[in-house]
């Protein structure tokens, strides 16, 4: 039972993060678009599909980390790295968008394949793309301080972020002009 709590306990705090940052990554995105849209506000339908969105895509994030081809560039410089996790992330993500669109019309339709064909004739492919752009930019975001963190440390990150002295580099102070 305690090996049971202790792997729940770890997987709860492995999620956390991820799931914070898309929480807030997927609802900014879905008030820019109902911005977009014209339609001043975000409904709760939006609010919910938003919400399962980070749910799932952070959860899909932490079972890919542990795959082994996401780690190809572990010996070239950080970039490489990032540039890679962000271009596979890209690639879930845009998946999930896809999914995000078919699934309704699966219900709808009752065919997979009827479904994908009015996916196809009804998506609006510049507002589709404008959104992957948007959703990239967050992931790229992600990778850094993902990496970062993996790096230099939790400590030392939050402490250049937040200010705390035991943590924080110190600084040199600038020579007063005279």
């Amino acid at each position: 039972m305690r090996k049971v709590l202790a792997f729940l306990a770890k997987e709860y705090k492995a999620v956390l993060p991820p799931t914070i940052y898309f929480l807030i990554v997927f609802h900014v995105t879905a008030f820019t678009r109902g911005l977009m849209m014209e339609s001043y506000g975000v409904t709760p339908a939006g609010s919910a599909m938003a919400t399962v969105g980070a749910l799932i895509l952070a959860k899909v994030i932490l079972v890919f980390n542990r795959c082994s081809f996401l780690n190809l560039f572990a010996s070239r410089p950080m970039i490489f790295g990032i540039l890679w996790k962000t271009l596979v992330f890209g690639i879930l993500g845009s998946m999930f968008q896809l999914a995000e669109e078919w699934v309704p019309l699966l219900f709808k339709f009752r065919s997979a394949s009827v479904a994908a064909e009015h996916l196809l004739a009804e998506i609006v492919w510049p507002k589709f793309w404008a959104n992957h752009i948007v959703l990239l930019l967050w992931l790229l975001i992600y990778c850094i301080v993902v990496e970062m963190i993996r790096v230099m440390g939790a400590t030392r990150v939050r402490g250049i972020f937040l200010g705390t002295p035991s943590a924080a580099p110190a600084r040199k102070r600038a020579p007063h002009a005279r």
